[in-house]
């Protein structure tokens, strides 16, 4: 497999030396702005390209790639609420685009998890929600897309919840769900759902010891979305592997 590769930062490095050491070919990285210019991606065409930048570049990247001809993953998030209008550029274009707000297996276990306990506490008013992701002080978005695939996954299982508000803000409503932002040192990732009654306390939760749980998913994404065409997160990914060992 052949791959591109655009943004150079923690994520873009560790996918390039892990792709390396899995025998996959490297063929091109933009590494900034400039090499837009300076990189031939048509000659040096990739199988896909792996996009991970800043939320204010990402959907002109992935527009530039589609309009290639090139597959695109990324795992930029904070760009979402122009997510409709980007599918319908990929769909004119017969494109491809798998997009995820985590690529880690364990987070989108995690994922699943966490809309089974949404619809199930529904039906039990005693419990109220509570989402808490902790990150990197480099970390720039806040709540971050992990925490925001959690909390919408709550909203849209959850009829008491219709939106969400910071801890140490007013709620915009009896309706809000609570959300706790920490930022602490060079912590990869720890997301946690929690359920309180009063009497009793429900947790679900995920903590990432490394960068490897989300470039081996990238990866992963990376060989099953080679040769496919349309929209695709990575939980068609998992569903479909699971599928086909069953």
């Amino acid at each position: 497999m052949r791959l591109g590769i655009v943004g150079y930062g923690r994520m873009g490095k560790s996918i390039e030396k892990q792709a390396l050491s899995l025998g996959l070919e490297v063929v091109w990285i933009i590494k900034s702005e400039l090499d837009w210019n300076e990189v031939d991606i048509h000659s040096n065409s990739a199988d896909v390209v792996i996009e991970f930048t800043q939320p204010q570049a990402a959907v002109q990247n992935i527009k530039k790639l589609i309009e290639c001809g090139l597959p695109v993953i990324t795992g930029t998030t904070g760009w979402y609420e122009e997510l409709d209008v980007l599918k319908k550029f990929v769909n004119e274009n017969q494109g491809t685009l798998l997009y995820a707000s985590n690529f880690s297996i364990g987070v989108n276990i995690l994922f699943e998890l966490n809309t089974f306990l949404a619809k199930f506490t529904a039906h039990f008013p005693a419990f109220s929600g509570k989402v808490t992701e902790t990150h990197h002080i480099h970390k720039l978005d806040a709540p971050s897309g992990t925490a925001t695939t959690l909390i919408n996954g709550i909203i849209d299982q959850h009829p008491h919840y219709d939106n969400w508000h910071f801890i140490n803000n007013e709620p915009k409503s009896n309706n809000s769900l609570p959300v706790d932002c920490k930022r602490e040192g060079e912590v990869f990732g720890i997301h946690e759902v929690e359920w309180n009654s009063g009497d009793d306390r429900i947790t679900i939760s995920h903590e990432a010891h490394s960068r490897m749980g989300f470039t081996n998913g990238v990866l992963m994404a990376a060989q099953w979305v080679a040769g496919k065409k349309g929209i695709y997160t990575m939980r068609d990914v998992l569903l479909d592997l699971i599928k086909a060992a069953e």
